[in-house]
């Protein structure tokens, strides 16, 4: 399959990221994860559409753009066919 680099927030990576790298791994994708040199910012429209989701689908825990603690990194070292960031 696929060689993917996925570079993701080393604080408060969102849970959407967690699940994309999930299912790409659960598709048999080679994905290694990177952390990103500075803390990503999200825009105050984003974190409103965020908790416009939440309420929309009525989500008690957590929604798509909640933030994790973490996401491990896990380099590939090998030739690369795609970068997501």
């Amino acid at each position: 399959m696929v060689s993917i680099d996925v570079i993701v927030p080393q604080i408060a990576p969102r849970r959407w990221q967690e699940l994309v790298i999930e299912r790409l791994r659960a598709d048999g994708h080679d994905v290694a994860v990177l952390h990103q040199a500075e803390a990503a910012a999200w825009p105050a429209a984003a974190k409103l559409a965020f908790a416009f989701e939440q309420r929309l689908f009525r989500r008690k825990g957590p929604g798509l753009g909640a933030p994790l603690d973490r996401l491990e990194a896990r380099s590939g070292g090998r030739p690369v066919a795609l970068r997501l960031d």
